[in-house]
């Protein structure tokens, strides 16, 4: 990755407290806030698909919407997205299959990059994207049950920001 990519991630993840997982969220918390989150966002034509799992995810909140929102603005308006939850070998896999062309390479590494700060291995191909994330053993509980509309609604606001920002 050279030194543009990386500057550039920096200066999208300047104001983040923390540039790792730092908050551990039951898996059925995390499925609700992105139904509730993609359910408001029909606009964009996103249909997802929960797995409907038990256990909990380390993820970093803020960094995930930051790259959602990117890979989202990166798209344009008006592109259908399907995205599916899974459970495969013990992690939790979100794919988004795109109805048209991904962001540019360069786009791509800095979500990427900053994916990876969310907690999530990044791939993709012409069409979709795969997000991957373990399973995690930590008994300690940041985000409960009745959180899940403020994380929804940081998803939402993460949403809003970046496209103002872009456009």
């Amino acid at each position: 990755m050279s030194n543009d990519y990386l500057k550039i991630t920096r200066e999208l993840t300047e104001h983040f407290t923390f540039k790792y997982p730092n908050t551990c969220v039951m898996c059925e918390s995390f499925e609700a806030a992105l139904k509730g989150f993609f359910e408001e966002e029909t606009r964009h034509g996103t249909v997802y698909y929960p797995v409907g799992c038990e256990g909990m995810l380390c993820i970093n909140p803020a960094a995930f919407t930051k790259a959602i929102a990117l890979l989202y603005s990166g798209m344009g308006n008006g592109i259908a997205k399907t995205i599916t939850a899974e459970i495969f070998k013990k992690n939790f896999v979100l794919t988004i299959t795109v109805d048209g062309d991904l962001p540019p390479r360069s786009e791509l590494a800095v979500i990427s990059r900053i994916m990876h700060m969310a907690g999530f291995e990044f791939s993709c191909d012409e069409h979709t994207v795969q997000l991957v994330t373990k399973f995690t053993n930590r008994q300690t509980l940041s985000l409960y049950n009745d959180e899940v509309n403020n994380l929804r609604q940081l998803l939402h606001l993460e949403f809003i920001l970046v496209n103002n920002t872009l456009h």
